[in-house]
């Protein structure tokens, strides 16, 4: 058994049950000593010139995320999760990480808490977010209430700013990334 924290595109509900997570337990949580940013190259998703970065993690003191934990995986499903997350390498983290987002308590788990941390190589600071991935794990965080998905803005960022900040500067432009088309 192992247990896998998401905190991307597998925040939404329809596409954890795409990927086969339609029967495992979901808590939402926080995740401490990450920062999550829009600046991972895709590996399968479609792309465009400028605007095709998908969510990553990187180590960070003083920094946290929320995001959900899957707990309970059979273990025969860890070469089919590394295979959607190739762009990532698997990494543990340590139980003492992760704090329950609503009050309380965190499952007892059984096996190691996987998260996927992006590559390095794949790592592109100017990228702006692929638009249906952000409208994706903005439905997500939507899913949990409106205090997961405000967290969800003000814990992950775009180009150096909080994604609240970007979509709130670009909410004058018409374009796909703009803050009322997508929340």
């Amino acid at each position: 058994m192992f247990n896998v924290i998401a905190y991307g595109s597998l925040l939404n509900k329809e596409e954890r049950s795409k990927h086969g997570f339609n029967t495992t337990t979901v808590t939402p949580i926080v995740v401490d000593g990450f920062k999550r940013s829009f600046n991972q190259e895709p590996s399968w998703r479609l792309r465009s010139e400028r605007e095709r970065a998908v969510l990553s993690v990187a180590e960070q003191t003083g920094s946290s995320f929320n995001a959900l934990l899957i707990t309970g995986l059979d273990d025969n499903r860890l070469d089919s999760l590394d295979e959607r997350e190739r762009g990532y390498t698997r990494i543990s983290v340590p139980y003492l990480q992760l704090s329950p987002f609503f009050s309380g308590p965190l499952p007892q788990l059984t096996g190691p808490i996987y998260l996927y941390y992006g590559k390095p190589e794949k790592r592109n600071n100017s990228l702006l977010p692929n638009a249906s991935y952000l409208k994706l794990c903005m439905r997500g965080a939507l899913e949990w209430g409106q205090e997961f998905q405000n967290e969800f803005l003000t814990s992950t960022f775009i180009a150096g700013q909080t994604v609240r900040g970007f979509l709130t500067d670009r909410s004058n432009h018409s374009d796909e990334l703009d803050l009322n088309k997508i929340i």
